[in-house]
C-alpha cells in the first residue's frame, strides 16, 4: 500500500493512511488497525490469531500474515463476498489504476523483506528513523547522518 500510494499514482490517499515510521518499515494504523476491523465486520475479511514460535521475520512479512505480539500472529484473508467485492471494485478501476496496480505488484510481490526495504529506506529516508531491523538492510551511516536523517523527517512533519 505504501510503495501504491508514493509511486502508484494513489496519493490521494496519503493524508487518509498518514504513513509514519515504525519498527519495521512505513506503517499506518488505518492499514492494520481501522480497515481490517470494518472489512471484518462488514464480512468481507477473515482475521484469526494464531499460535506461532516458528516463524521469521522475513517469513510473517513475506505472506499474509502480519504479526501481532510474540508468540501470535494475526492471518488476513478474504472471505467468498471479499473476493467478489475485490474482483468488482477492481474492475471499476481506471485502466491506468489497473496496470499502476499491476507494475507495483509484479515488481515488489515476490521480494525479499531486506531487498524492498532497503529500496524503501533508500527513497524514503524520513522512514528510516524507528526501523528495528534496518542493520543489514540498509548501509551502515554515520551518526552525524543519521542525526541530519532525523533533523530532516522532524522538519518535513512540521511542514506538513
Amino acid at each position: 500500500m505504501f510503495l501504491l500510494v508514493k509511486e502508484g499514482g494513489f496519493s490521494s490517499f496519503e493524508k487518509e493512511l498518514d504513513f509514519e515510521s515504525y519498527h519495521f518499515g512505513p506503517w499506518s494504523s488505518e492499514i492494520y488497525l481501522d480497515y481490517p476491523k470494518t472489512l471484518e465486520e462488514i464480512g468481507v475479511l477473515k482475521i484469526e490469531e494464531e499460535e506461532s514460535t516458528e516463524l521469521d521475520v522475513d517469513e510473517i512479512y513475506s505472506s499474509d500474515v502480519i504479526e501481532l505480539r510474540e508468540g501470535k500472529i494475526k492471518v488476513f484473508s478474504l472471505t467468498k463476498d471479499g473476493e467478489t467485492f475485490g474482483k468488482t471494485f477492481f474492475e471499476r478501476l481506471s485502466k491506468e489504476e489497473k496496470k499502476k496496480i499491476e507494475e507495483i505488484k509484479k515488481r515488489w510481490n515476490h521480494v525479499a523483506l531486506n531487498e524492498l526495504l532497503n529500496y524503501v529506506y533508500f527513497n524514503y529516508v524520513k522512514y528510516i528513523d524507528r526501523s528495528k531491523i534496518r542493520e543489514g538492510i540498509i548501509p551502515s551511516i554515520s551518526l552525524e547522518e543519521e542525526k541530519e536523517i532525523i533533523k530532516k523527517a522532524i522538519h518535513e512533519r512540521m511542514i506538513k
